[in-house]
């Protein structure tokens, strides 16, 4: 039985580039800062996951402690993983004119929710700087 199927192999080889130059951009973990087991974690998961693995703007690059701490809401709701994908890829997000307000209307649209379920005042709460 194939693991992958060949529509799908193929999405893979274009998205490659992409993530190869995110891991390179973010060789640490986006929340810890650790170096090691890191992953790349889709904002928007489920049936989102295949489109947003092609969508900068809805990655994060984890360490395997973040990214399985990523999984409880209650911990870490959406809101509070766009606020780290600012503070962490901001240079990336500015330089291709994303804006706060886009970023969340993009992870919105991915989860198939409406523009506004998640905005930037959500994200705001969660941007306090320790």
């Amino acid at each position: 039985m194939r693991f992958r199927s060949k529509k799908r192999v193929v999405y893979d080889k274009s998205i490659e580039p992409m993530l190869e130059q995110f891991r390179n951009d973010h060789p640490y973990c986006n929340v810890c800062g650790r170096v090691s087991a890191l992953a790349i974690h889709e904002i928007a998961r489920g049936a989102a996951r295949k489109e947003a693995r092609g969508r900068r703007e809805a990655l994060l690059r984890l360490c395997f402690e973040c990214h399985e701490a990523m999984g409880d809401y209650g911990q870490w709701p959406i809101a509070r993983q766009i606020a780290v994908k600012w503070l962490a890829d901001w240079e990336w997000l500015y330089g291709n004119g994303v804006e706060l307000h886009q970023l969340c209307v993009t992870i919105n649209e991915l989860r198939g929710r409406g523009p506004n379920d998640i905005e930037v005042g959500d994200v705001m709460v969660h941007m306090r700087i320790e």
